[in-house]
């Protein structure tokens, strides 16, 4: 059957070493104030602007944040083993930006449709500021059996700080409005597979009359 779409790991980042260029990323799109966001509620902030606006400013090419990504990579490669994408297919990192909530702060219903996988990096998670929350993409196939809370299609993921949650772009997500006085900072990263690459491997499975898969790459 299907493995798992929701992975969670965790990581000790060094905050000494991640605060100043959180601190500057955010400076870097005007003064660190709340204000209105594309998919951002209440009181939030975030970096996304410098995706188009100032695209060299991305967190991920902070070389501050390499050591984590380098942690990072064999764990995506196992993801994408387990969902059977093609062994070593190259990916690449496609976006990156954080996020800052303050109370009533939540990012509305949304997925990453142009990503193959998505990165949730938990930076700072006071508590009772929100946990993301995911729709349950079997929710509509299996809407007659009696489940408790069957009528409900979302499904809540408890974070705490240092938590790492891996989720394919397609799967539909919100956060839960912060109820602390705290700020909460995420990290997310989007991830894209070579596309070219990856067509050229399943048509050279078909030519060769070879249905591909994992199993038939590990022989």
């Amino acid at each position: 059957m299907n493995a798992p779409i929701v992975w969670r790991d965790h990581y000790e980042f060094d905050y000494e070493k991640i605060m100043p260029v959180i601190e500057e990323t955010f400076s870097l799109c005007g003064e660190r104030q709340v204000r209105k966001v594309f998919l951002e509620n209440g009181e939030a902030c975030s970096t996304a602007s410098l995706c188009t606006d100032s695209p060299n400013k991305q967190p991920h090419l902070r070389k501050e944040n390499w050591e984590f990504l380098d942690w990072l990579h064999p764990r995506l490669r196992n993801i994408m083993i387990a969902w059977e994408y093609p062994l070593e297919i190259p990916y690449y990192i496609y976006n990156s930006w954080y996020n800052s909530h303050y109370k009533t702060g939540e990012t509305l219903e949304h997925n990453h449709a142009l990503s193959h996988l998505v990165v949730s990096c938990y930076i700072k998670v006071p508590e009772n500021s929100g946990n993301i929350m995911f729709r349950d993409p079997l929710h509509d196939i299996r809407a007659m059996e009696p489940r408790t809370n069957g009528s409900y299609p979302w499904k809540e993921l408890e974070v705490k700080t240092g938590d790492i949650v891996v989720f394919p772009g397609w799967l539909w997500h919100k956060v839960q409005p912060s109820n602390s006085d705290e700020e909460r900072i995420v990290w997310t990263i989007n991830i894209k597979v070579d596309e070219q690459l990856l067509s050229g491997h399943y048509l050279t499975a078909m030519r060769d009359g070879v249905f591909f898969s994992r199993s038939d790459v590990l022989r």
